[in-house]
């Protein structure tokens, strides 16, 4: 579903693909060949989402903006939010952060963390 928000309607690239129960809601970009699995919501309260070519977004991952009149940024932060191209986004980050870190340990021979 995609939804306006604040006068901001959703930018998405005719390639991308956007599963029907995903949520899609304001001032969000989402480019070339990108994914959008089931469930998931991408929302701006205001400042842009930009979420960049050749990203997978995993089912019921949760990408929300931070501020905005509804949720202020941090001090000495920018608003925005960017999730870089070829790169897959998972709702359960620690879980793919571990996996990353076991396959490091059995490939180096020193440790970086």
């Amino acid at each position: 579903m995609i939804f306006s928000r604040n006068g901001c309607a959703p930018r998405i690239d005719p390639s991308a693909k956007v599963a029907e129960s995903a949520q899609i809601i304001g001032n969000v970009t989402i480019g070339e060949y990108t994914l959008i699995d089931h469930n998931v919501v991408i929302e701006s309260s205001g400042p842009l989402i930009n979420i960049a070519n050749h990203v997978v977004v995993f089912a019921n991952s949760v990408i929300r903006s931070i501020g905005g009149t509804a949720r202020p940024a941090f001090p000495g932060r920018d608003s925005g939010s960017y999730v870089g191209g070829a790169v897959m986004c998972s709702h359960w980050l620690p879980y793919w952060t571990s996996l990353l870190r076991d396959n490091q340990r059995h490939h180096s021979s020193r440790s970086t963390y």
